[in-house]
């Protein structure tokens, strides 16, 4: 899954979770999933920082 469909994926989560009408079981599952979608994109986004700063002191 790319960033950006993990992004989409949090936005549906929100939504769920806003919802009052979603079952406590459901919401805590929806909640862990968003959690880890979470980490994933911190992952992620730090790589990305990384290879930045690398190309960034090759220039330099």
């Amino acid at each position: 899954m790319s960033i950006e469909e993990s992004f989409t994926e949090l936005n549906d989560i929100i939504k769920q979770l806003e919802n009052k009408d979603t079952p406590l079981e459901e919401a805590f599952n929806r909640y862990e999933q968003g959690i880890n979608l979470i980490k994933k994109c911190n992952d992620e986004l730090d790589r990305v920082e990384k290879k930045i700063i690398v190309l960034q002191d090759g220039e330099q």
